[in-house]
């Protein structure tokens, strides 16, 4: 079975049970990582964002979790919030080709050109 599959998600679920308990926290954001990747390819909102929660309560600064929080963000159509995680995603990392092109998208998708600018700041100093 893959990681998508309804199969999966009790194990999942046990390895996030016993990964909190170890202490691990890169393993348990990465067995948390694998249950959001789960949720969403069962399409379940509410467990999508209480797992992304978690993970982002663990460590803030853990950038797959963000990237995810911003998709799902940018999927339930509240764009300020998800432009401002990627702002902050492009920040860290400006030479990040991938980091820049994923605002830019979300940025065209949401404005006007006149407003891209203001969106997405100055792409090119």
């Amino acid at each position: 079975f893959s990681l998508g599959d309804r199969a999966a998600l009790p194990l999942l679920q046990k390895a996030d049970r016993e990964a909190s308990k170890g202490g691990d926290t890169a393993l348990h954001m990465r067995v948390l990582m694998l249950l959001v990747r789960n949720y969403i390819s069962q399409d379940r909102p509410n467990d999508i964002a209480t797992t992304l929660n978690r993970a982002l309560s663990m460590d803030p600064r853990h950038r797959e979790a963000r990237e995810m929080y911003a998709k799902v963000l940018e999927k339930v159509r509240m764009y300020d919030k998800a432009l401002v995680v990627l702002r902050q995603l492009r920040e860290e990392e400006p030479e990040s080709l991938q980091a820049a092109c994923r605002l830019v998208r979300l940025a065209q998708s949401i404005a006007s050109w006149e407003d891209f600018e203001h969106l997405v700041g100055p792409m090119m100093d």
